[in-house]
């Protein structure tokens, strides 16, 4: 038996959390809740709810946020319900607020009441209304037990206080609520009603954790025995009447399904592959950027290889060359460093190899700015500094884009590109000097 116990303690079986991070509803056998304020029952949004609220009023996004939400976990109380389950609320005095959030189409302030009951109420199905529930001051003497047979009658003969009463009895009798206990014979104190194959049931607010184990001795009782007896195994071989059609229907269906779970893994993996590609737009860094700038230089006929990390981001090979690949991408302009680094790795390569290899490198400047904004319209900022292009023409460096790169390779995956075409992308690349246009004639 799973229990989600929200602001309640004390519950041996129970699970604590809050509307706002606990599981779908359903998963739940029981659903005990002490809706004693809105940050209470939305724990961890509390900070922002008592800093938001002013005079009953949240005035940001919050509050739109919290009326969905309680919209949303009405709807799951309604599915636990009909699936048997049981929904506990103990009866605190009713907090109002009104949530203010954004503007409709005509420019009006939208807004919306919401209190510590709409998660619960919103359920039509109840017909329970929070502005029934009433403040009160009924103590436990006060309280008189109404259904002594009752599997929660153990507990409310504990007689808990109450902060709050329902005082529409006639109201509540007349849409199949049953009293489980009242005060002055005109107060309910506690009430019950079955929905579906479930049941909610309201107790009074005053409640002490060491009253944890009743609580759930009587959801035991009110639950009964509901779990079915295991099969025996001689009972396994016997089929009903129907139930062998139905066992090879479900035999064809479940082929189907395992089928369509293989290739819907296999098409998601070949549009994550494909996805990558992006990076070229907008990622930086050796887990992203790097990797999808080989491939792609790769995909345009270079024989591509992995370096040392001081030696270079890889070194490319053609029936053109070597060549050393440096690759940046940056928040703004990519500044001159970047260059120095591909020098200074040419250098090493040829000290070490005896051949002076061809620099190239690949910058993605601006990477968070769309593609039209790259540099912004409004600034007087470049793609790559002035210092970092005039050392290129003088080491005759290639400097590319990693979007003309990204362009290069849809390209190719959509046929454009015929092998003489790639060649003389890559004669145009190791030929380059300074900053280079893939797609200048």
């Amino acid at each position: 038996m799973r229990i989600l116990a929200i602001n309640v303690s004390g519950i041996p079986s129970g699970e604590r959390s809050n509307l706002w991070d606990a599981n779908v509803l359903q998963d739940y056998d029981v659903v005990i809740v002490a809706p004693e304020s809105l940050e209470q029952i939305f724990s961890p949004l509390a900070y922002q709810i008592r800093n938001d609220n002013q005079d009953g009023h949240i005035r940001t996004d919050l509050g739109g946020l919290l009326v969905d939400w309680s919209e949303k976990r009405a709807k799951e109380i309604s599915g636990l319900l009909k699936n048997g389950g049981i929904v506990i609320c103990f009866m605190f005095p009713v907090v109002r607020c009104i949530a203010h959030y954004g503007q409709n189409r005509e420019g009006r302030a939208m807004s919306h009441r919401i209190t510590n009951y709409d998660w619960l109420v919103e359920y039509e199905d109840l017909k329970l209304k929070a502005d029934d529930i009433i403040f009160g001051t009924a103590t436990g003497q006060r309280l008189e037990l109404m259904e002594s047979n009752h599997p929660f009658a153990e507990y409310l003969r504990t007689k808990p206080a109450s902060s709050a009463y329902i005082d529409n009895l006639e109201y509540y009798i007349s849409h199949d609520w049953k009293i489980l206990a009242s005060a002055y014979g005109t107060h309910a104190l506690s009430l019950t009603k079955r929905i579906g194959r479930g049941y909610v049931i309201l107790l009074p607010s005053h409640y002490e954790s060491e009253n944890g184990e009743l609580i759930e001795k009587c959801i035991i009782k009110l639950l009964g025995d509901r779990e079915p007896r295991s099969m025996p195994g001689w009972a396994k071989s016997i089929l009903v009447p129907g139930q062998e059609q139905i066992i090879s229907e479900l035999a064809g269906v479940e082929g189907k399904v395992e089928e369509l779970t293989t290739k819907r893994n296999d098409l998601n993996s070949q549009n994550s592959s494909l996805e990558r590609w992006k990076w070229l737009l907008y990622e930086t860094g050796k887990e992203y950027l790097e990797p999808v700038v080989r491939e792609a230089l790769s995909l345009s006929g270079y024989k591509v290889e992995l370096q040392p990390d001081a030696d270079s981001d890889g070194s490319l090979d053609s029936e053109l060359g070597i060549a050393l690949l440096e690759v940046e991408g940056a928040k703004e302009t990519v500044k001159v460093d970047k260059i120095s680094q591909l020098i200074r790795n040419i250098g090493n390569y040829g000290h070490q190899k005896g051949v002076i290899p061809k620099g190239i490198l690949v910058g993605n400047p601006f990477r968070e700015n769309e593609l039209d904004q790259r540099p912004p319209n409004s600034s007087q900022k470049q793609l790559f500094s002035k210092e970092l292009l005039k050392a290129a023409e003088t080491h005759s460096i290639t400097v590319l884009l990693s979007t003309d790169l990204y362009k290069v390779v849809t390209g190719i995956l959509k046929g454009e590109f015929s092998d003489e075409e790639k060649k003389r992308l890559r004669e145009k690349i190791i030929n380059g000097k300074g900053f280079v246009n893939l797609f200048d004639n």
